[in-house]
């Protein structure tokens, strides 16, 4: 799951601090990707597609962001 993308990697260590602050939990699952040009703060793996899916909307309500199911090859 894609939790947000920043150009500055300052930006998406920020927001992955927040997540693990909230939700300590998650924090062993998360991780900064650098892809394109981007830092892209990702959650994850889940086991299929759905279950990445059904984790979308307590994170939105949790944290006030808006997070997208996306998929790894």
């Amino acid at each position: 799951m894609q939790l947000g993308a920043f150009r500055e990697r300052e930006g998406a260590q920020a927001l992955l601090a927040r997540v693990a602050a909230a939700q300590a939990e998650l924090a062993g699952r998360l991780r900064i990707v650098e892809e394109a040009g981007s830092h892209k703060v990702q959650l994850g793996p889940y086991g299929s597609r759905d279950a990445a899916q059904a984790a979308v909307a307590p994170l939105r309500s949790a944290l006030g962001i808006s997070p997208f199911a996306v998929e790894r090859r």
